[in-house]
């Protein structure tokens, strides 16, 4: 999955990951606006909050927003404080307080946005103008044009993002006019973990490369939308993943285009 044509991420490939659930929701786009980077301002304090308790910085993670988010994900290793709690479980309890405080029609949970082509940075901005909780992972990538070496972040997963908000949350992020689609994280705690542990590798400068989650050649189940448990077998057509559904030994098959996320191991 090369994110551009002109650009190359050299290093060596992520753990395999363990696959999340997801459901395909409802999603719509409204109207257009434009927003501008913004911070929060962490409890009991008044500057703002440029580094998280686990070392999170706007440098290496730039679209991490508020950079507290995926705090509550450590591991608890720090010493405990007067009333007990360590200063993770003091700091989470703030993070939790900070981000809960506008959830009043309810939970919030985390999101996998579907963005327009080439608008995941933008989009991220917009979201931190309007201050809705969201994880977008870059990575360095080097790019040489017409003999000059420049670096940029480009999104790890092109065209995706992830998103940790409220219904309300949710439909303001549709407003911008960005989303294609949002689909449900079923297991909250699971994502939130390996989105730390992404988080935690690209602060650390590790060279990433993205694999793809499915193989050619195996089988899936559909788990929502309109193919919903339809089978098939995984085939690579062009650096497209397509499912290829059997019909007859004689005729073969016929095949589609097809979104990893929205398909399982069967």
């Amino acid at each position: 999955m090369d994110p551009v044509s002109s650009s190359h991420c050299l290093g060596v490939p992520l753990p395999d990951p363990t696959p999340y659930s997801i459901q395909s929701t409802s999603s719509g786009v409204l109207s257009t606006g434009d927003g501008t980077k913004d911070t929060i301002v962490p409890c009991g304090n008044n500057s703002s909050l440029d580094v998280s308790a686990s070392g999170f910085t706007a440098t290496e993670n730039p679209f991490l927003f508020p950079s507290i988010l995926l705090d509550r994900y450590v591991e608890d290793s720090l010493p405990e404080n007067a009333d007990g709690l360590s200063s993770r479980q003091s700091h989470n309890t703030c993070v939790m307080s900070q981000l809960e405080d506008d959830a009043i029609e309810d939970v919030s949970r985390w999101w996998l946005i579907h963005t327009k082509p080439r608008q995941e940075k933008k989009l991220s901005d917009q979201l931190s103008s309007l201050k809705v909780p969201h994880y977008l992972p870059v990575s360095k990538c080097k790019a040489v044009t017409r003999g000059r070496t420049r670096y940029s972040r480009l999104p790890q997963f092109p065209s995706y993002m992830f998103l940790w908000a409220n219904s309300e949350q949710r439909r303001t992020s549709l407003q911008t006019n960005r989303i294609v689609a949002t689909h449900i994280v079923q297991d909250e705690v699971k994502l939130g973990g390996q989105l730390w542990n992404l988080a935690d590798l690209i602060e650390k400068g590790v060279p990433l490369r993205v694999e793809d989650r499915l193989a050619s050649g195996q089988s899936v189940r559909v788990m929502s939308g309109l193919l919903r448990d339809k089978v098939g077998v995984i085939i690579k057509r062009g650096g497209k993943t397509r499912l290829f559904v059997f019909i007859n030994e004689l005729l073969g098959g016929v095949s589609l285009e097809i979104e990893q996320h929205l398909v399982e191991p069967y």
